[in-house]
């Protein structure tokens, strides 16, 4: 994503549309503390709605889950 920083240790991104229109922005990072993972989606969701390119959107909700290593080890 454009404007991740090196310091929010995004890793990659989602985006799922619901049925209502609405989009789920999904953001996973490397982070190993559930609390630096919701700042750094919060901090880098704010930086890119003051974009223009995301004029008229707005945060309904910002929360994570922390899950433990890879997949499956």
């Amino acid at each position: 994503m454009a404007y991740a920083e090196p310091g929010d240790r995004l890793e990659h991104v989602s985006v799922a549309r619901q049925a209502s229109g609405r989009h789920t922005l999904g953001l996973f990072f490397s982070s190993t503390a559930l609390a630096d993972a919701e700042e750094a989606a919060l901090r880098l969701t704010l930086r890119a709605l003051r974009s223009d390119a995301f004029a008229g959107c707005a945060v309904e909700r910002c929360e994570a889950a922390l899950v433990t290593g890879p997949l499956g080890h």
